[in-house]
């Protein structure tokens, strides 16, 4: 998918999150490292997109990014980090998430509670996040053959019931 828009890289995307909770914002990332966040104009006499941020910290392209409530975005990428951005704060990076050895693959968001996540890495491992916490890393699971491309949270549950 490429974006043709004024303003907006035509770097190919590879990842595209919608907020889940108000359904008005949207974000994608890529190849040129960079997510952009737009806002949905859902007025027929109105463009259907428009750009409100620019977030700019990974070094990789970005492979994965996800809401975690309207405030807050995720993002992972080829440069081994997960990054916290506040989409209130004009997009100010909060925190990077750093335990991965390898290209971080996926992210997903628990949508029971927006503290936690999951990611999933090239370094065969999972890991479980709780971004309220100083050590954010709760869990690694490790006994994985292959690099992770995938993880997901499944609605009504959590990854883990005692960490």
């Amino acid at each position: 998918m490429q974006i043709y828009e004024k303003g907006v890289s035509n770097s190919i995307l590879i990842t595209c999150a919608f907020e889940q909770t108000h359904s008005q914002l949207l974000a994608c990332g890529g190849l040129d490292t960079r997510i952009f966040v737009f806002t949905l104009n859902r007025k027929e006499d109105e463009d259907g997109l428009n750009k409100v941020h620019e977030l700019s910290k990974h070094v990789g392209l970005v492979t994965a990014c996800s809401f975690l409530d309207e405030n807050f975005l995720i993002s992972a990428s080829n440069d081994s980090t997960l990054i916290l951005w506040d989409i209130n704060k004009d997009g100010i990076s909060v925190r990077q998430l750093l335990d991965h050895e390898a290209e971080a693959l996926c992210v997903d968001t628990c949508s029971e509670n927006s503290n936690l996540l999951v990611s999933g890495s090239g370094d065969k491992t999972v890991r479980y996040w709780d971004v309220r916490m100083k050590k954010a890393c709760v869990k690694a699971f490790e006994d994985n053959k292959y690099p992770v491309t995938s993880a997901k949270f499944m609605p009504g549950r959590y990854l883990l019931q005692n960490v």
